[in-house]
């Protein structure tokens, strides 16, 4: 059997085997870069994992921590497309309108 093409990685290569760690894009929020590598790690993407990343996406420009360009950085390194940033971000940026309202 010829061995696999150079682009095939290994299967049993670990997350945290450092191989596959990738540096942050462009916004991405520097509170979720871990030190002191400053790379990130691939993700198991679950259900959970991105409701989580969407909830804190969101969390986080509402309370003013974060703009919305780091949080769509943030949840397109969660996994999510960008129809659904598109439109979490819309979902949160009308909240902030309307508390400004307030």
């Amino acid at each position: 059997m010829p061995p696999p093409p150079i682009h095939v990685i290994n299967a049993s290569i670990g997350i945290d085997s450092g191989l596959l760690d990738f540096l942050p894009p462009k916004n991405f929020p520097e509170c979720e870069v871990p030190l002191p590598s400053g790379m990130l790690h691939p993700l198991k993407l679950t259900y959970d994992t991105m409701k989580a990343a969407v909830v804190k996406a969101h969390n986080q420009v509402v309370c003013g921590e974060w703009m919305v360009e780091n949080s769509k950085s943030y949840l397109w390194v969660n996994g999510l497309n960008t129809d659904a940033i598109s439109a979490i971000l819309e979902c949160t940026t009308n909240v902030v309108t309307f508390a400004s309202l307030e």
